[in-house]
């Protein structure tokens, strides 16, 4: 491991096994200059096709919801994540298109995507903002909702409602340990939070009623002042991981 620094004392105490007092701004251009050009382009990943929608009986997945979501919203929207157990297939489902089109915690720590959704419609009133959040990590902010309809912060909370807390459900599983031993909590409704707190909010158990509240919501996304939150039945996505 190799720092570079122009402060003596951080070289003095680092723990690189190489420190070197220059300016970073300098080494850095001679590095650039030394860089050569790739032989090849880079490569281009398509998305998966379209899931097929679920046939009578069956329940929504995440791939359903994405692929609708990703065909519905306008070019410049901002999304911004945190359903951590849904993440790998939005990552291959639904594409960041301009710069600030995905915004996501770097960090494992919860709450941090209801509350930033709403900043940045504030911040960027003209673009769309749309928040994909599991139920669970949703209720470590919920009270934002109060803030989203009071600021008249127009942005879609897309609600991921698998009724537990599936990112954590994995852990004992890919441990070899079986079933999680704590609860999950198929009775929360989102929805019924959003009305308390004064957020307009929906509940979505079929593919027909989704694709119908996406077609009136998405065109309009921008010029929205009131928020929605769409409190989406689905189940676990069991290709995460």
């Amino acid at each position: 491991m190799l720092q570079v620094t122009q402060y003596a004392d951080e070289a003095h105490h680092s723990v690189a096994d190489v420190a070197v007092l220059a300016d970073p701004g300098r080494i850095a251009r001679r590095l650039a200059e030394r860089v050569r050009p790739r032989d090849t382009a880079p490569v281009q990943r398509g998305r998966p096709h379209p899931v097929a929608p679920p046939e009578p009986g069956e329940p929504l997945r995440p791939a359903h919801v994405f692929d609708l979501l990703a065909a519905g919203i306008p070019r410049d929207t901002i999304l911004v994540e945190e359903s951590p157990s849904n993440r790998p297939e939005l990552h291959r489902r639904v594409p960041a298109r301009d710069p600030w089109g995905f915004v996501s915690a770097a960090a494992g720590g919860l709450g941090f995507g209801l509350p930033a959704a709403i900043g940045l419609k504030l911040g960027s009133p003209r673009r769309p903002v749309v928040a994909v959040l599991g139920d669970g990590s949703s209720l470590y902010g919920i009270q934002g909702l109060w803030s989203a309809s009071h600021y008249q912060a127009g942005v879609l909370f897309v609600v991921m409602a698998n009724g537990a807390y599936a990112i954590m459900d994995r852990l004992p599983e890919h441990s070899g340990l079986g079933k999680a031993p704590w609860p999950g909590f198929a009775e929360v409704r989102i929805c019924d939070t959003a009305s308390g707190l004064g957020c307009p909010a929906v509940r979505i158990t079929s593919h027909a009623q989704l694709v119908q509240v996406f077609d009136e919501i998405l065109p309009s996304l921008a010029e929205r002042t009131c928020p929605l939150a769409l409190d989406i039945e689905v189940a676990p996505d069991a290709t995460y991981g």
